[in-house]
C-alpha cells in the first residue's frame, strides 16, 4: 500500500466503513474535523505521523509543538 493509500484507507475509507461520510473523512464546509499537523509530507515520508506536531480537537487547539504557543486544555 503507497503513502497515500493508507492515509485514504484511514479517513475517507474508514469513514464509508462506519457510514460515516456525509460526516467525516475529508475536510469540507459542513463536516466534523480534527486537524493534524506534521513536519514534513507524509506521502513523501509516512513515518512523520509517527511525531504528530499540532492537533485540533473539535475546534481547539489541543497540541501545539508548531509555534511554542500554550495551548488550552478543559
Amino acid at each position: 500500500m503507497t503513502p497515500a493509500q493508507a492515509l485514504h484507507t484511514a479517513t475517507i475509507f474508514g469513514a464509508e466503513l462506519m457510514q460515516m461520510q456525509n460526516d467525516i473523512g475529508t475536510i469540507e464546509p459542513g463536516k466534523y474535523a480534527d486537524v493534524i499537523a506534521v513536519s514534513d509530507d507524509p506521502l513523501k515520508d509516512p513515518t512523520v505521523m509517527e511525531n504528530v506536531k499540532f492537533v485540533m480537537k473539535g475546534g481547539m487547539v489541543v497540541k501545539d509543538e508548531m509555534t511554542g504557543a500554550l495551548v488550552r486544555t478543559q
